[in-house]
């Protein structure tokens, strides 16, 4: 409430006691405000830096005398204007101004009143600046978030930052440089930007550009189940249990830890793998977000392996020679290819390694047809089948026909038509005809008409005979036509024709046209005779129904329309040639007789007579007369017979007396070896017997055998008065060449003047001259007068007394062991080695080395040794002292010449290993392609690792690598002493073990495996398959023999067993032994 107060103004004077008086004023009297003035109005509030602009309204109130100012509570003076600055404040901070009105009252207005403060009014010191716009913004997007982050802001007053989404504050004011935005939708985007504001309150521009970021799902699948592998062929095969989220997008599979494939199913194929080679798999889930699950755990293991076999090989054509047929096929692509089977008539020929394809077949008989395919093989024995059809190929000669005559050129409208005279050849196929030098034509018949020439020029024609073989003749005289315009004259007329010896005479009347030059005789609308008179005979027909018709030419080679057909049957009257080469070969109670094939093309077959009466009709050049009486003669002669009936006279006799087998007394093959040709004809043993006049002494001694001639002849006779099995050129062990000419040994003996050292040394003779070379020495070079040429390493299953050599079917290459280190150069190791020598040349090779010649990691390590009958590959054992002895066959020439690898090795749980053999002479074996390689192990195939009590015999595939027993499964008794015939097909070997239904002879008995069927066939049985007795007494090494397979049926071989009743010397004996019939034979008598 206010109310009015008067004040007395005017002077008076006070006084108090002791104190001098005061004058006061003269009281006046006034008007007053009340005592609570009402605050001002209008009050603002400015900020500036550190400070803030307060102002007012003036109050209405009476006595106003001035303001009061409070800021932030505390009081900041007064003043008598309406305005105030107050300094000194704080930046940014929020301050409460209140302002009160002061006025004076009272009497004498020496009161002052303060009214009440105003209603506060809210304000905050600025500098004036805003921060700048915030830098470096960066969004990371999250699952259903987006983290933020900025630069700092370098401003001294900043207070903070604000973070705007899409435009819009989400943020209050934030002290940090990072901020994450939640909640959000994943997968949509959103665009942010920052500000920053300082202690002012004042906001900086945005951010720019506006940062955008899009959450999406971080979770990983969990890690896939189930992973299971199955190999293949250069594959694996994978499948697993599917994941069960709902967002999941596919499987990576890894293998060996690298991503190799993105799949959406459950399966999948990793291909194009390397067979035999270990992988290890695992598999990762990832969802439509790509977030990865761990890797599958444990890894899944798998090895592809080989276990498609090759295609079908193509392209098999068979292109004959004379003698002999030449193959060539398209090679496979396979890359593990080993090689191929050629099949001739559906039996295996040969084997030819993978790089080849072509294949000489040679020692064929002309004429005859032979039917070939082959297989394809991988490196793990995988076979596709044969081709088919079976191709095939008639080998015949080489030579060229004769130039073609009769060549006739007849000319026609812008055309000339050629004829001529058909080749006497019968293997004629095709003529090419040539205008001007240039093939223009290839025909079968003997006319041909080359057209579209241009009239009136000339043109010379010649013509050449081509046989199915190939083969082309000469050209034939040349001959003129000009193509011209001109009217074909009447066919001929009453023609006629007459048979012939295999021909026939064609007649006819003469024409009546004027310009007719010749006559064409046609069979079956082929000119096969050109004839200027009125009759053509046509040669080379065969016995049967031939037509004809004739045809008129006239000067311009314009030629009739054919004349009526006349039909006519020529003869065949002339027999084949007599058969020649007519052999005999005596049996228990039979014959065998052989003969040349006869060269007439239309034979049919041959009888075989017997005193006179037919016995035997065949088609081939053997057979076997049975039945017979031993001891009495017969006379046999072969006729050779064709088609049309026609028999040859009898052949020249042979007289055969049939015998029981005889065996000398005194035995063979006692000691030393047993060597023969590859056809068994040659056979070089030892023996007492005397077999020629001249031997008249009681002495072991090595003779050459000529089954074929029936001859014996000592190698190097003895005196008269020798005796005993001592010498030691005559218990050598022997090789001998294909045509019996040259035999190999090795002997102490001086056998030649420069031969001085009583050592032993490797000889060849030559028996044609009778002559002896030295070969263990350098090339041009001398025995060694302390170093023996060769060697016999001994040991405790060696039975061999003497050097093994071997020796190449020509006799030219003859390989054995020898210490000597001047044989050839880089002979370094002072151990034993392998030598070859080439007797033509003087060579010397060292055959126990690597392909650069350098030494093996093994010494050579004999007897045992053996050669291809090529000389291409020789196969010796060698040892060390830190492992196995070994067999190695060395590629001595052809593809891979140099070559040495290690042949007796067993594969098992996948991992190869080397395995020891025996040593003996005899104890391995080589095919004639070197394909495949006997040997005698005590290794287990299935567990090399380890050994049975004793050695078994086995064949082993180099190509493929597969090791195959050759005896029943028994693993007690020894085998040993192997064989393998030519073509690797039928193993070889001896052994005390029953492994046939009957043997129980307890001794040592030749069994034959065949390794297609799998048959085991005893070869020490009788003519009638009977087991033997066998020898009396222990066993012991001189009833263990030696065998040569001559083929997969003949057999060579020395033996204590009885193979004839007439053998009851209970010695060893030498034997041939025929398995497909069981006839027996002693070639020594």
């Amino acid at each position: 409430m206010r109310a009015l107060a008067l004040a007395v103004v005017g002077a008076a004077v006070l006084t108090t006691a002791g104190v001098p008086a005061t004058p006061v004023p003269t009281p006046v009297l006034r008007l007053a405000s009340t005592e609570d003035p009402v605050p001002p109005t209008g009050i603002t509030v400015t900020g500036q830096d550190a400070a803030l602009l307060v102002r007012w309204t003036a109050s209405g109130e009476t006595g106003t005398n001035g303001y009061r100012v409070v800021v932030g509570g505390v009081d900041r003076g007064t003043t008598t204007a309406t305005s105030l600055t107050v300094t000194g404040l704080v930046n940014g901070t929020d301050y409460a101004v209140t302002v009160a009105t002061r006025t004076r009252g009272g009497f004498f207005g020496l009161t002052q009143y303060e009214g009440r403060p105003s209603a506060p009014v809210s304000g905050y010191p600025r500098d004036g600046v805003a921060p700048a716009a915030p830098t470096g913004v960066t969004a990371v997007r999250g699952e259903r978030q987006v983290q933020l982050s900025w630069a700092a802001n370098t401003e001294p007053d900043l207070a903070g930052y604000r973070v705007l989404r899409d435009g819009v504050v989400v943020t209050g004011t934030l002290t940090g440089r990072a901020f994450t935005d939640t909640g959000l939708t994943n997968d949509v985007t959103y665009r942010y930007t920052v500000q920053a504001v300082d202690v002012s309150r004042q906001w900086s521009a945005s951010s720019s550009p506006a940062v955008a970021a899009t959450p999406t799902d971080l979770t990983p699948p969990a890690a896939p189940t189930g992973l299971t592998a199955v190999r293949g062929d250069g594959r694996v095969a994978l499948s697993w249990a599917a994941n069960t989220e709902s967002d999941l997008g596919s499987y990576r599979l890894l293998r060996d830890g690298v991503e190799v494939a993105t799949v959406t199913g459950t399966s999948v194929t990793d291909t194009g793998l390397t067979n035999d080679t270990t992988y290890r798999y695992s598999l990762v889930a990832v969802d439509t977000h790509g977030n990865r699950s761990p890797a599958s755990s444990p890894a899944v293991a798998a090895t592809p392996t080989d276990l498609t076999p090759p295609a079908v090989p193509t392209g098999l054509a068979a292109a004959r020679g004379d003698g002999r047929v030449d193959l060539s096929w398209t090679p496979n692509t396979e890359p593990d290819l080993a090689g191929y089977r050629v099949f001739r008539d559906g039996a295996l020929l040969t084997t030819v390694p993978a790089g080849t394809t072509t294949l000489a077949d040679t020692g064929l008989t002309n004429d005859t047809t032979y039917r070939y395919a082959i297989a394809a093989v991988d490196t793990h024995g995988n076979a596709s089948a044969t081709s088919a059809p079976a191709v095939p190929g008639t080998p015949t000669d080489l030579t060229a026909p004769a130039a073609p005559t009769g060549l006739v050129a007849t000319r026609g409208d812008g055309e000339v038509a050629l004829s001529w005279t058909a080749s006497p050849e019968p293997d004629v196929a095709s003529y090419r005809l040539l205008r001007d030098g240039v093939v223009v034509a290839t025909v079968t018949g003997t006319s041909v008409t080359d057209t579209g020439l241009t009239n009136d020029t000339a043109y010379r024609y010649t013509l050449v005979a081509v046989d199915g073989h190939g083969n082309a003749s000469p050209p034939s005289p040349p001959v003129d036509a000009t193509p011209t315009d001109l009217t074909p004259p009447p066919a001929p007329t009453d023609v006629a024709a007459t048979a012939g010896e295999r021909s026939a005479t064609v007649t006819w009347a003469p024409s009546a046209a004027g310009d007719v030059v010749a006559h064409r005789v046609l069979r079956d609308g082929v000119v096969v005779a050109t004839s200027t008179g009125s009759s053509a005979t046509v040669t080379g027909l065969e016995p049967a129904p031939v037509s004809f018709t004739v045809v008129a030419v006239d000067g311009h080679g314009n030629v009739s329309p054919v004349s009526a057909t006349v039909t006519v049957t020529p003869v065949d009257t002339t027999a084949p040639a007599v058969p020649t080469g007519i052999t005999g070969r005596a049996g228990d109670t039979a014959a065998t007789v052989g003969w040349q094939p006869v060269a007439d093309t239309d034979v049919a077959g041959y009888r075989v007579l017997q005193d006179g009466d037919v016995v035997a009709t065949v088609t081939g050049t053997s057979a076997t007369v049975s039945g017979l009486v031993n001891g009495t003669s017969y006379r046999f002669t072969v006729v050779a017979f064709d088609g049309s009936g026609n028999a040859s006279a009898a052949s020249v006799a042979v007289v055969v007396v049939p015998a029981v087998g005889t065996v000398p007394a005194l035995g063979s093959g006692e000691t030393g070896g047993l060597a023969a040709s590859r056809d068994g004809r040659f056979v070089v043993v030892g023996t007492r017997a005397q077999l020629e006049p001249a031997d008249v002494n009681s002495a072991y001694e090595l003779y050459l055998l000529d089954r074929t001639a029936g001859t014996a002849t000592r190698i190097a006779p003895l005196a008269a008065a020798a005796t005993g099995a001592t010498d030691p050129t005559n218990t050598a062990a022997p090789a001998v060449s294909d045509d019996g000419r040259y035999v190999a040994l090795a002997t102490t003996a001086a056998l030649l003047p420069a031969d001085t050292n009583r050592l032993s040394d490797v000889y060849r003779l030559d028996l044609a001259t009778r002559t002896w070379v030295l070969l263990s020495v350098p090339a041009g070079g001398r025995v060694s007068a302390t170093v023996a040429g060769t060697v016999l390493q001994t040991g405790s299953s060696v039975h061999a007394t003497s050097p093994t050599v071997a020796m190449s079917a020509d006799g030219d290459l003859v390989a054995f062991y020898s210490a000597r280190a001047d044989l050839g150069p880089r002979d370094t190791n002072g151990a034993v080695d392998v030598y070859a020598t080439r007797v033509s040349t003087g060579a010397v090779t060292r055959v126990s080395t690597t392909a650069t010649g350098t030494d093996l990691p093994r010494t050579a390590t004999g007897p045992a040794l053996a050669l291809t009958p090529d000389g291409r590959f020789a196969v010796f054992p060698a040892t060390s002292s830190s492992g196995p002895l070994v067999l190695y066959r060395k590629t001595l020439s052809g593809a891979g010449a140099g070559e040495a690898v290690v042949v007796s090795t067993v594969v098992a749980a996948g991992r190869t290993t080397e395995v020891a053999v025996y040593r003996d002479a005899g104890d391995v074996a080589v095919s004639d392609d070197g394909r495949y390689v006997a040997l005698v192990t005590a290794a287990k195939p299935t567990a090399p690792g380890s050994s049975w009590s004793t050695g078994l015999a086995y064949r082993k595939d180099v190509v493929t690598g597969a090791l195959a027993p050759l005896g029943s499964g028994q693993t007690a008794a020894w085998e040993h002493q192997v064989g393998l015939d030519p073509t690797g097909r039928y193993g070889f070997f001896s052994t005390t073990a029953a492994v046939v239904p009957g043997d129980v002879n307890g001794h040592t008995d030749v069994v034959r495996r065949d390794l297609e069927t799998g048959t085991l066939t005893l070869v020490t049985a009788d003519a009638d398959g009977r087991t033997t007795t066998g020898p009396t007494g222990a066993v012991a090494p001189a009833e263990y023999g030696r065998v040569l397979p001559v083929s997969g049926d003949l057999v060579l071989l020395t033996t204590s067993q009885a193979l004839l009743p007439a053998d009851t010397n209970r010695l060893r004996d030498l034997y041939a032994k025929d398995l497909s019939t069981g006839a027996v034979l002693s070639p020594v008598r």
